[in-house]
Order: C-alpha cells, then sequence, then structure tokens
C-alpha cells in the first residue's frame, strides 16, 4: 500500500513539474510575443516620425523659398511688389521683409531727387533765363533741398543697423526660428560694404552742393556776361565761362563710384 501511494505521490509530482513547465513555456512565448509586438509598434512609430518630420521639413524650405524670391525680385527691380504671398508663420516675417524695403527705397527716392547733380540738371538754359534776377532764390530753395538730401540719407544710413532692422518684426509674435530666418535675409555679409558706400556718397554730395552754391553765384554775379539763345547757353567772358565748365565737371565727375 505504500508503495502504491509513493508511486501515486511521483505521478502527480511528474505531472504537476509538467504543467509548471507548460506554463512557464507559455510565459516565455507571451514575452517573446509581447516584446515584438512592441519592437513593431515602435518601429512604425519611428518610421512615421521621420516622415511627418521630412514632410514639415520639406514643407518649410518651400516655405522660406517663397520669401528668398520675393526678396530676389526686390534686389533685381528695385522696388516692392507689397502683395503678400507667404502663408502660416512666415507671413510675419515677409510682411517685416516688405516693410523694411518700401521705406528704406521712400528715403532712396528723395536722396536720388535732393542729390545735387539732380539739382544742377534743373540749371538748363530757360530756367536759368526765367530766374535771371533772382538766382538767390534758388540758392536758397536748393538749399532746402539739400536739408531733405541729408535728413533721407542719414534714415538710409540708420536702416542698416542691427536694431533697425529687427525693429520691424515684433519678436513676441514668432517663433526664435522665424525670428533667426528674419535676420538670415535681412542682415547680409556685403551690407558693410554698402553702408561704407553710402557714406562716401554723403561726403561727395556735400562737396559737390558747394561747387552747386558757388555755380549759382558765378551765374547770378556774371549775369551780364552771359545769354540764351535758341535754348542754348552763350558765355561771353572767359573767366565766367571757365568757371561755369569747371564747376559742372566737378558737380558731374566727383567719385561716381561712390552714387547710391
Amino acid at each position: 500500500m505504500k508503495k502504491k501511494e509513493e508511486k501515486n505521490i511521483k505521478k502527480r509530482c511528474k505531472r504537476d513539474e509538467e504543467i509548471i513547465e507548460i506554463i512557464e513555456n507559455t510565459g516565455m512565448e507571451s514575452k517573446k510575443s509581447n516584446i515584438k509586438l512592441f519592437l513593431i509598434i515602435g518601429g512604425v512609430i519611428v518610421i512615421i516620425t521621420l516622415i511627418v518630420g521630412l514632410l514639415f521639413y520639406f514643407n518649410r524650405l518651400k516655405k522660406e523659398d517663397v520669401i528668398r524670391r520675393e526678396l530676389e525680385a526686390i534686389n533685381e527691380k528695385m522696388e516692392v511688389d507689397e502683395k503678400i504671398k507667404s502663408k502660416g508663420e512666415l507671413k510675419i516675417v515677409e510682411e517685416a521683409v516688405k516693410k523694411y524695403y518700401v521705406d528704406y527705397f521712400a528715403y532712396k527716392k528723395i536722396v536720388n531727387e535732393t542729390r545735387t547733380d539732380a539739382l544742377a540738371n534743373l540749371l538748363t538754359p530757360k530756367y536759368l533765363n526765367d530766374n535771371r534776377k533772382k538766382l538767390a532764390n534758388t540758392k536758397k530753395k536748393f538749399n532746402e533741398q539739400k536739408k531733405l538730401f541729408d535728413e533721407n540719407i542719414d534714415k538710409m544710413i540708420e536702416m542698416f543697423s542691427e536694431d533697425k532692422i529687427l525693429s520691424y518684426l515684433d519678436k513676441s509674435k514668432i517663433s526664435k526660428k522665424d525670428y533667426n530666418f528674419y535676420k538670415e535675409l535681412m542682415i547680409a555679409d556685403g551690407d558693410k560694404e554698402t553702408l561704407n558706400n553710402i557714406k562716401k556718397f554723403k561726403e561727395s554730395n556735400e562737396e559737390k552742393f558747394k561747387y552747386l552754391e558757388e555755380l549759382i553765384d558765378v551765374m547770378s554775379k556774371e549775369a551780364s556776361s552771359w545769354y540764351i539763345k535758341d535754348d542754348k547757353l552763350y558765355i561771353d567772358t572767359d573767366y565766367t565761362l571757365k568757371k561755369y565748365n569747371e564747376l559742372r565737371t566737378r558737380i558731374y565727375n566727383l567719385d561716381k563710384s561712390t552714387e547710391v
């Protein structure tokens, strides 16, 4: 009887061991299956993230390219198409770029209209004849134009300062990435050379203007030595002719390379 019981106990133990082994194997298979599923899901998430990231990256480049092309057109044509082509977060950047250049070109237009050689071009034979007795008033008028020139060329010079450039963009309304993109567009390596040329042109214009004032004084004081015929200027005295030609040449030829 005792042997029979021992035999039954051994059978139960063996059966229990088999059951435990089956459970352990099942658990291992389940763990392997879960790990495999996790890796698959993780891989899918990584791929989706990469695809979304690439789509966002190329979409961003496309949006940036719109503004780059607009800026190239501005530099080529020296005028601004004020229609905003960008959408989304870069719209504010394009608006700032174009507002900057609208102001810059407005200052430049006045500078070109009031520069010394432009004023000298107003001294046509007809103008001189019509204002023969009022050339002092012409000098006063030209000085007012010179004041406009100085004010606007100083504004042009100020436009090259980083603070002024960045003032066109409200930093609080855009991301750091957009802000840096604006800086990349607007602060160029060649700006320093351009700024130096503008400053030289201002100095050159100052010197030219002195010659213009002297020219007006000569024509006013020597009014009896010149006359107009068939819309042409004729000068009788050698002194007046020499001074007129000398001053005109100085006005037009002085540092042309520095013109804006």
